[in-house]
């Protein structure tokens, strides 16, 4: 399992340029980029998180920002936008308020799906056992119609990645 910053730098190398993705239904017909911003805001995660954040999800911010994985640069219709700490911060909230009986108080929203508006979040819940896995909510659906991955935010970064943006649990 490479680790968080290798993943980003990978990423960073590989899909600076557009290009189109393999994905396993054979091309991607959309010119795919990713944009990581390399600036962390370390002050940020420590001072602002109320969570028991994963490490994982630390370890993204303390590499970068924010970034977009596998955008689409002509329509905007595809990709994952993962949150600055202080965004999804205030998007929890903001969901926090408009779907309290979906979305849990220990809940993170890390990201958005572009396109779909499907929510990347993470379970901050120390006393769960699936602690630091990523569910993928559903804008219209019910919370148990979510898909729970059963995986960490590192593993997912991970297979997003080798997968080009390839919605891996849904194939």
């Amino acid at each position: 399992m490479k680790e968080i910053n290798r993943i980003l730098i990978d990423l960073k190398e590989n899909w600076e340029k557009p290009h189109k993705a393999i994905h396993s239904k054979g091309e991607c017909p959309f010119l795919l980029k990713c944009t990581i911003d390399c600036k962390p805001d370390i002050q940020s995660i420590e001072n602002t998180l109320i969570l028991d954040v994963p490490e994982h999800v630390k370890d993204f911010w303390r590499f970068t920002k924010e970034a977009y994985l596998f955008q689409d640069i002509e329509y905007g219709q595809w990709g994952l936008h993962i949150y600055s700490v202080g965004n999804s911060i205030e998007i929890t909230k903001e969901i926090l308020t408009d779907r309290p009986e979906e979305i849990l108080v220990t809940d993170l929203v890390l990201g958005n799906f572009l396109g779909d508006s499907d929510l990347l979040i993470v379970n901050c819940n120390k006393n769960s056992q699936d602690y630091g896995e990523v569910i993928i909510g559903l804008p219209l659906d019910r919370r148990n119609d979510w898909y729970f991955l059963q995986i960490n935010f590192q593993q997912f970064l991970s297979e997003y990645s080798i997968r080009n943006g390839e919605k891996f649990w849904i194939v």
